[in-house]
């Protein structure tokens, strides 16, 4: 999105829409470059990975929580977007198929609604038989389409949705750290707390405070 244009969207409220956002400015060295409309990008570029950026977009709200300036970004912030913003270029410059794009429009279509509700509803995942039996397919089979589709095996991808989760939680709430636990679906605390730390270095204790 560019500033000074106006966008109009809707959602159908069985399928939520999801809205992940980086604001930033393009500059150049060479105030003649700035005027060639071909170093401009295109007004919409494809992410490669949808999946993959979001969680970047999430990890990059981690280490730069607001109010922040420009002085006060942490250069492993700004190594990680750097990353993202090429990889995006790279796919627009030289666009290669996705192995999800090798999968029936039906079957792509319902991974992503399994994908936005074990992101939304962390704590009530099926189990992966459960998925694989939604989806019309075995269990084996059907683990190897999802990470086909997602890059994460369907457990590994339903842990890492609870520890997006946990983020926003510890960042955007006062929910106490057990309360966060509970609404994740972790019986155990201890667990809850451990795996956090295997994710992020230190304790939902330590990053809350």
């Amino acid at each position: 999105m560019r500033p000074g244009h106006h966008y109009l969207a809707e959602q159908d409220p069985n399928h939520r829409l999801g809205v992940s956002f980086i604001h930033f400015n393009l500059s150049h060295s060479n105030t003649k470059e700035r005027t060639k409309d071909h170093e401009q990008p295109p007004f919409c570029l494809d992410t490669p990975d949808l999946l993959h950026s979001e969680a970047t977009v999430t990890r990059l709200l981690t280490l730069c929580p607001p109010p922040r300036t420009a002085a006060q970004i942490r250069p492993a912030a700004t190594a990680i977007f750097r990353g993202l913003a090429l990889d995006i270029l790279d796919h627009w410059q030289r666009p290669e198929p996705r192995p999800a794009a090798q999968l029936h429009p039906v079957t792509r279509e319902h991974f992503e609604r399994q994908c936005l509700r074990l992101r939304e509803s962390p704590k009530d995942c099926p189990t992966v038989t459960q998925l694989a039996h939604e989806a019309g397919y075995s269990t084996d089979h059907y683990s190897r389409l999802f990470k086909q589709f997602t890059r994460y095996s369907p457990q590994a991808f339903i842990v890492e949705s609870r520890k997006q989760r946990a983020d926003l939680l510890l960042r955007d709430t006062d929910m106490t750290i057990q309360e966060i636990a509970d609404a994740l679906g972790y019986r155990d605390l201890f667990f809850f707390s451990r795996q956090y730390k295997q994710y992020r270095g230190q304790p939902p204790s330590a990053v809350r405070s």
